[in-house]
């Protein structure tokens, strides 16, 4: 977001859709890294209703250790909840170019699963709402991390050298 947390300010982040990838790897990941790098998840938003009340909102309270506001959709969440620095995006792929325009709009800070669009509408979309937050004089704006899971991983770079080696 454009307001950058003081040393001893803790980062609260919100969850835009609780999938299985969020379960099995970004919440481990970030539980294990919350304390040492005071961030906090403090909220979820999901729009299956029966995910978010049965099993996003217990589960996350549970290894969180403590309650977590629960949304209906990302603009909700962006519209009632003003004290979100961040959210992570882990919705279907096709949502992932909707769902990060509107954290671009809401000025908010977000990691998104890849891919980031899945065709080049979706992803001038994106683009259009950077570029406006800008011309807004939002300059840089929020920042967007896209996850490329695995593309650094010594085997990928190892797989990477060898087909630019010419010996394949």
């Amino acid at each position: 977001s454009l307001y950058a947390a003081g040393a001893n300010e803790r980062i609260r982040v919100a969850c835009v859709g609780y999938s299985d990838r969020f379960r099995q790897s970004l919440l481990p990941c970030f539980m294990h890294h919350n304390k040492e790098l005071n961030f906090d998840l403090v909220a979820v938003a999901d729009l299956w209703k029966k995910r978010l009340y049965e099993n996003a909102k217990p589960e996350i309270e549970k290894k969180i250790g403590h309650k977590v506001d629960t949304y209906i959709s990302d603009v909700e969440l962006y519209e009632k909840a003003k004290d979100i620095d961040a959210v992570i995006i882990s919705t279907a792929d096709f949502q992932h170019a909707q769902h990060a325009t509107n954290a671009v709009l809401a000025g908010m800070d977000s990691y998104c699963e890849k891919p980031l669009a899945e065709d080049m509408y979706s992803a001038n979309m994106l683009l259009d709402a950077v570029n406006a937050k800008r011309k807004a004089g939002f300059a840089p704006g929020a920042v967007l991390q896209i996850g490329s899971q695995r593309r650094s991983g010594r085997k990928y770079m190892a797989a990477k050298d060898y087909l630019a080696s010419g010996e394949f």
